[in-house]
């Protein structure tokens, strides 16, 4: 790189630390930071510590930065803000490549104000940093194609740790690897598919050995994605049921306008960007095609948008080239067009902070001032020597939550989980995950449903616990303007009929 081109780096590169470290996380939010906390305490995918698939080198990366912060949350979140500065130089390194340092520095621009970016720079969760590895790997095997493999050998060691992060960016990302390597000539593939299988392995065989096997492994992500991602997935379902693909189509579009804001309509506004011939038009969908199609044909939430991350270094390259012809085309003065520039940089910044979405800081910093008064009210009403906690598997406020914020107390997962040896009760206590075979016994005397709530009828799941128990089981305690719902432990076999057993 030039010496301008590395000022461009630093400058972006530090914006990107600073404004992530004052608006980072201060305890984990998603159910999914909790996971990985407990996996880097004590790494087991099939007590989801983390979830399947593992995220492995994810783990193993906090691992080594808690030499600097002992604090597993705090080493998680200076992951995500390390790979944010990466990012943004990658990112600008591959528009720069593409159409030239003005659109370079667009497209860094907007990675620097992207609402879920900057959320994601912020926050214990991996998908900032497997957007890292995508545009890694990526700018690696635009090399390949336009040198005939020349990186093959250190794009496919990317890779390797591409999917060491996060499993699914190999199903993302090979296939752009081994379009990028059609014209290496076969020895040189050769050598580098054995050096992405030996890098995989490196992996690989730690993690299923840290997970009590392959047998057991695969087991628990099996399990994940019957419950999760493989839900109404069938044979012939894409065919027949047009529906959930419309609806995920939908939250791919919705993902992006949250990515990109001000920025987003500039495809329909502006024709395709000088530059952006058939070879990179033909990569950019090679890169994007495989993760679009999975997130609109199999799986997509909308309370996880991070998802489409791994899809975006392209996209805002392209971005940025179209955001560069129209600077470069305004009649206004420079300080005309720096001015609107800075007004959509405003509006994108606003859109992180003010808007009613799970990822903006004011939903943030409202989530932390409930969590404060969640942990208050319990603790006042149930004392953990005789009382469990029953949680729900939600995102926000669930089971692994009661689990993170009250160790004292023995916390339960409803429903039970179907395995196949049975129901199997997930619970946690003093940080660690347990699989109970049964409702457990003990000195308990009653249990309480979590999340306390100003009204139980502001959560669907407590609305639908409360319907499983008869007339006058349950009764409810105010607690500091929340409601404690709370009841006998000898009635919790209603909400576990296949793995109850009545308490002594």
């Amino acid at each position: 790189m030039s010496s301008r081109t590395t000022k461009d780096c630093a400058w972006l590169a530090l914006a990107v630390a600073v404004s992530r470290y004052l608006f980072r996380t201060e305890s984990p939010y998603l159910l999914d930071s909790i996971n990985f906390i407990l996996g880097v305490n004590e790494f087991d995918p099939t007590r989801h510590q983390p979830h399947p698939p593992g995220y492995y080198l994810y783990i193993q990366g906090a691992r080594l930065l808690q030499f600097v912060w002992s604090d597993p949350h705090t080493a998680l979140v200076a992951l995500s803000i390390l790979a944010s500065c990466g990012t943004v130089v990658l990112v600008y390194l591959l528009s720069l490549q593409w159409f030239g340092r003005r659109a370079a520095l667009f497209s860094g621009l907007l990675f620097v104000a992207s609402p879920l970016c900057w959320f994601h720079g912020g926050v214990a969760l991996v998908y900032i940093v497997e957007m890292f590895f995508s545009a890694l790997v990526g700018l690696l095997c635009w090399r390949n194609a336009e040198s005939r493999g020349k990186s093959a050998f250190s794009s496919a060691v990317a890779l390797g740790l591409a999917a060491g992060v996060r499993q699914s960016s190999i199903v993302f990302l090979g296939p752009l690897w081994l379009f990028s390597l059609r014209r290496a000539g076969a020895a040189r593939i050769a050598a580098a598919c054995a050096l992405l299988a030996a890098a995989l392995l490196a992996w690989m065989l730690p993690m299923a050995a840290a997970s009590g096997g392959v047998a057991q492994y695969w087991d628990a992500l099996a399990g994940l994605w019957n419950r999760a991602a493989g839900q109404g997935l069938t044979a012939g379902s894409i065919a027949s049921k047009m529906w959930p693909v419309v609806s995920r189509a939908l939250c791919v579009a919705v993902v992006y306008v949250l990515i990109f804001a001000t920025a987003a309509p500039l495809p329909l506004m502006r024709p395709m960007p000088g530059g952006f011939d058939s070879p990179k038009r033909l990569f950019a969908a090679v890169w994007i095609a495989p993760g679009l199609l999975f997130f609109v044909l199999i799986f997509m939430r909308l309370i996880n948008g991070g998802y489409l991350l791994v899809l975006i270094p392209p996209v805002m390259a392209f971005l940025g080239a179209q955001a560069a012809e129209w600077f470069e085309e305004s009649q206004s003065a420079g300080r005309g067009r720096l001015a609107v520039v800075g007004v959509f940089v405003a509006l994108n910044i606003a859109a992180f902070l003010f808007t009613p979405t799970y990822f903006s800081y004011s939903h943030v910093r409202t989530d932390a001032r409930e969590t404060i008064g969640i942990e208050r009210a319990l603790r006042g009403a149930a004392p953990p020597e005789n009382t469990l906690i029953v949680g729900f598997d939600d995102h926000m406020h669930g089971a692994r939550h009661a689990g993170y914020y009250f160790p004292e107390y023995l916390s339960i997962e409803c429903p039970g989980a179907v395995t196949e040896r049975g129901v199997r009760i997930v619970a946690m206590r003093q940080g660690n995950t347990e699989i109970l075979q049964s409702l457990p016994a003990g000195p308990y005397q009653r249990f309480v449903l979590f999340p306390p709530r100003p009204s139980p009828a502001d959560s669907p799941n407590l609305s639908t616990a409360r319907e499983a128990f008869p007339p006058g089981a349950l009764r409810v305690e105010k607690v500091g303007g929340y409601e404690v719902v709370t009841g006998s432990i000898r009635d919790l076999h209603y909400l576990f009929p296949e793995a109850a057993r009545m308490p002594e």
